[in-house]
């Protein structure tokens, strides 16, 4: 049985594009061979990442992305706060850094850890959703 889902809700007023983080999403998990998945993508404010990031991690702080493999559900949170942060930081645009959050969180949600594959397999992600696609 072949289950293929991706829901974004944005429980903020940041802009996404979400037609865009759907094939995003989509793209890489087909790339990295899932053949059915089911993904959840929340946006969402400062307090709830930290309230999660220190109930799941026991890190007492806001973060730009998290990624939960539940039983049958995917599930990234995306904070647009901490993400204004990166792009003053790294001074890309709000589109780069959504899209590198994102890729970043999906590629947690197929078991990558922070090493040098995933740091190169989010590049080549960016390089070939990020670039090619109008914004």
């Amino acid at each position: 049985m072949k289950i293929d889902m991706i829901e974004i809700i944005n429980f903020t007023d940041y802009p996404i594009r979400e037609n865009f983080l759907k094939r995003v999403t989509g793209g890489i998990l087909k790339k990295e061979g899932k053949d059915s998945f089911r993904v959840s993508i929340s946006f969402v404010n400062p307090k709830e990442i930290k309230r999660v990031n220190k109930e799941h991690r026991k890190k007492d702080e806001p973060t730009d992305v998290l990624s939960f493999n539940w039983e049958d559900l995917g599930e990234i949170l995306i904070c647009p706060d901490q993400v204004e942060k990166n792009i003053q930081e790294e001074e890309t645009t709000q589109e780069e850094e959504t899209t590198k959050v994102l890729i970043h969180g999906v590629l947690h949600l197929l078991g990558y850890d922070h090493s040098d594959i995933m740091k190169e397999k989010q590049d080549q992600y960016f390089q070939q959703f990020f670039n090619s696609t109008n914004f």
